[in-house]
């Protein structure tokens, strides 16, 4: 083993170090890629959440670029000690200079700890919907559903509000109709009624109504409102308007606009 001492000629430190960074910090960037890759594998048969096997990738990378900068300083003839108080000083520098980067990895830090959202899950941030592909410690990447990939800074994200429309199981479906105002309201809201209750994706538990939501300038604004599955709702709520559009023409009331 070659041991480094302060008789060795500085350019001979620094020219193994060197050498030693040029190996070092490639093989960090591997060994975090088979972190990765091993995760993602047991994720698939351990049902592990893809946000934990994405985030602790990053983490990890991070972890063996700083074990190879350390081992780099070291070897160039610094002390511990000295790489200590060196990484320190660097640390409050980096800071200062990088404010808003590093505002968006705590951020992400925070994103992941208290789960505002989950790889997978479809989202509302910024005034942005998508499905979450990615969350890394600096970003949060979401896929829309016209297939646009958009990346948005933690940090960002942290101060706006985030609507998860995946978390809960259930959700409820408006359908917001407007009448004509010599149209007879209960027989609408009976009508309707009888078009949705025949679809098997309803909630079993809760069942729609129908009800004159308000007066608008046009008419009374009939809603329909049921519970579905999340995974439903967005269909349930084309078909279920596309239903109750059709069933009141059939009965002769006529429908001024969709509120």
């Amino acid at each position: 083993m070659i041991a480094l001492t302060a008789d060795w000629p500085l350019i001979a430190r620094l020219g193994l170090a060197l050498g030693v960074a040029l190996v070092a910090f490639p093989a960090a960037s591997l060994a975090a890629a088979a972190v990765h890759k091993a995760a993602r594998k047991s994720a698939k048969v351990a049902v592990i959440d893809k946000t934990v096997v994405t985030f602790g990738a990053e983490l990890a990378r991070v972890a063996f670029l700083v074990c190879a900068l350390i081992l780099v300083l070291t070897l160039a003839g610094v002390q511990s000690t000295s790489v200590a108080a060196v990484l320190g000083a660097a640390t409050l520098a980096i800071g200062l200079a990088m404010q808003a980067t590093l505002a968006n990895v705590a951020a992400g830090v925070l994103i992941f700890i208290f789960a505002y959202y989950r790889v997978g899950e479809f989202v509302e941030i910024v005034g942005k919907q998508g499905k979450v592909k990615l969350l890394s410690l600096f970003t949060t990447e979401l896929e829309t559903v016209q297939g646009l990939s958009i990346v948005l800074a933690n940090a960002q994200i942290m101060a706006q509000p985030v609507t998860n429309f995946t978390r809960n199981i259930a959700r409820r479906v408006d359908i917001d109709v407007t009448l004509d105002w010599d149209s007879d309201t209960h027989i609408a809201t009976t009508v309707a009624l009888e078009a949705i209750r025949p679809d098997p994706r309803l909630n079993d538990n809760t069942p729609p109504v129908a009800i004159i939501k308000t007066l608008s300038d046009k008419g009374p604004v009939l809603s329909v409102r049921m519970w579905a599955s999340a995974a439903d709702s967005a269909e349930l709520g084309f078909d279920g308007a596309a239903k109750v559009h059709t069933a009141l023409r059939a009965a002769g009331i006529k429908c001024t606009q969709s509120a």
